[in-house]
Formats: structure tokens, C-alpha cells, sequence
């Protein structure tokens, strides 16, 4: 459990997290209910899970749920990243050129994340690992999404 006083750095970062950081970047002071099955009202990420959903940053899963409290790959970070750098206007060409063929995983990264990864690696958001994989599928710690977050608020 994450206080008021601790950060929690080396936990992985879960979807709700993620939404309710992005939104705040973004949707101050939004009452916009979500409309996915496991978002509860009341649920502190609900009014950021919906304001992302709204503006196509978020979708949920073929079955109507968010799963907020799943936790957020590396892949979906980026893609959510980027689709919010989209919706703010900013400028997404970085990874237009960036070979992301490099990382010996890089077939792994699902199809709907590809731009975002190469966004996220050309704009030098994301890195690969010394044993040369980009683990586009492993979770994303709090210190990790702290470091892409930060990186993307000086672009």
C-alpha cells in the first residue's frame, strides 16, 4: 500500500495509477464518470479513467472492463503516453525514424503500440535493457513511469 508519505518506487505502476497521472496532467477538476464495468464510481482513478477514455487515450478490453488495477506494461505506458502527447497537440515525430528492430524483442511489441514504442525511444523516453531486450510486455515500475513522465513534461 502506497501513503501520503511513501512512494513506493519499486512496485509496478497499475493502470489506474497511470490514468489518474495522466489526467491530472490534463483534466483538472473533471467530473466525468466512467463507463467501464470495474470502474467504481467512487474509485479514485474513476474521473481520469473516463476523461482518458473520452479523449482516446484509454480504451478498456473487449469485455467492458479497464482492469484498473492490473499492472501497466512498458507498451501500454508508451502508447499512453503518446496518445496524450497526440490529444495535447505536442509534436510526436521523434520515433518516425527510430529502429526499435535493434531490440532483440522487439517482435514482441503488439501491433496498436508500435509508434508509440518508436516515439518513446526516439524521444528518449524509454530505453532497452543492457541485455538488449525493450521487455515491451513486463510491468512498469512507479521509479520507471516517474522517470517517462518527467521526460515528457520537458518536450
Amino acid at each position: 500500500m502506497v501513503t501520503d508519505t511513501e512512494f513506493a518506487p519499486n512496485i509496478t505502476l497499475t493502470r489506474g495509477m497511470l490514468v489518474t497521472i495522466v489526467g491530472r496532467m490534463g483534466a483538472a477538476g473533471t467530473t466525468a464518470a466512467a463507463t467501464f464495468t470495474d470502474v467504481g464510481v467512487n474509485a479514485y482513478y474513476a474521473p481520469y479513467v473516463a476523461w482518458t477514455a473520452e479523449n482516446g487515450i484509454v480504451s478498456g478490453f473487449e469485455d467492458g472492463t479497464f482492469k484498473p488495477d492490473e499492472g501497466v506494461t512498458r507498451e501500454q505506458t508508451a502508447a499512453i503516453l503518446y496518445r496524450y502527447m497526440k490529444y495535447i497537440g505536442a509534436d510526436v515525430s521523434a520515433g518516425e525514424n527510430t529502429n526499435i528492430s535493434v531490440y532483440t524483442d522487439a517482435s514482441e511489441i503488439s501491433e496498436y503500440a508500435m509508434e508509440a514504442i518508436q516515439w518513446a525511444c526516439g524521444a528518449g523516453l524509454i530505453s532497452g535493457y543492457p541485455d538488449g531486450l525493450l521487455a515491451p510486455k513486463s510491468g512498469i515500475t512507479r521509479a520507471e513511469s516517474a522517470a517517462m513522465i518527467s521526460a515528457v513534461s520537458l518536450l
